[in-house]
């Protein structure tokens, strides 16, 4: 996804509560394969454009209270219907 895409859809989702993500470090993936979690945090692995590994550990409790699952597979389901669509 491009960096400038992401912080608009950012901006858009989080309203009043951006904050100018200029010191926001974004990285891009190529791969997630590894997952874990040890009820404090969760840990995501995987591998960035640059074939470089990466782990983001993100405390547990704020992943699920940000993450909105059924509103991540309707915008994915949009998403692969448009390309459906333009296949046509």
């Amino acid at each position: 996804m491009n960096k400038d895409i992401f912080k608009q859809e950012l901006k858009e989702s989080l309203g009043d509560r951006y904050i100018d993500g200029s010191d926001v470090k974004f990285i891009q993936t190529t791969e997630l394969h590894t997952f874990a979690c040890n009820g404090l945090e969760t840990y995501i692995g995987g591998t960035d454009v640059n074939g470089n590994e990466i782990t983001i550990a993100v405390c547990t409790y704020q992943l699920l209270r940000t993450l909105d699952i059924p509103y991540m597979k309707e915008k994915l389901n949009d998403y692969i219907n448009k390309i459906n669509t333009e296949k046509k």
